[in-house]
């Protein structure tokens, strides 16, 4: 992941996701489940994929509306109908005006 402290409010911000796994061969589809921090989920579809297995996403409006942890998931569909979440990572954003150390 990128860009460790963001705050609330932040649009432009990459987050990058790093799953070992191949996400081209075979994919049809790829999304960032996101369970925000008041519980409530959405997704939010990544700007690129790799092979590697990178999943890259920049923040637009509404989406870090909320100081606290955001949890991101990856999420994989294949061609022959498989769909695998793959590992969750935190993501700390910090509410706007909050002094950090």
């Amino acid at each position: 992941m990128t860009n460790p402290e963001i705050y609330t409010g932040t649009v432009g911000a990459e987050v990058e996701i790093a799953t070992g796994t191949d996400l081209v061969t075979g994919v049809t589809a790829v999304t960032i489940a996101v369970r925000r921090p008041d519980g409530t989920v959405t997704a939010w579809e990544p700007d690129s994929v790799d092979v590697i297995g990178v999943v890259v996403y920049t923040t637009v409006a509404g989406d870090l509306d909320q100081g606290g942890t955001y949890t991101l998931q990856p999420v994989v569909t294949y061609s022959n109908g498989e769909v695998w979440p793959l590992g969750a990572v935190a993501w700390p954003i910090v509410p706007r005006f909050q002094r950090t150390p």
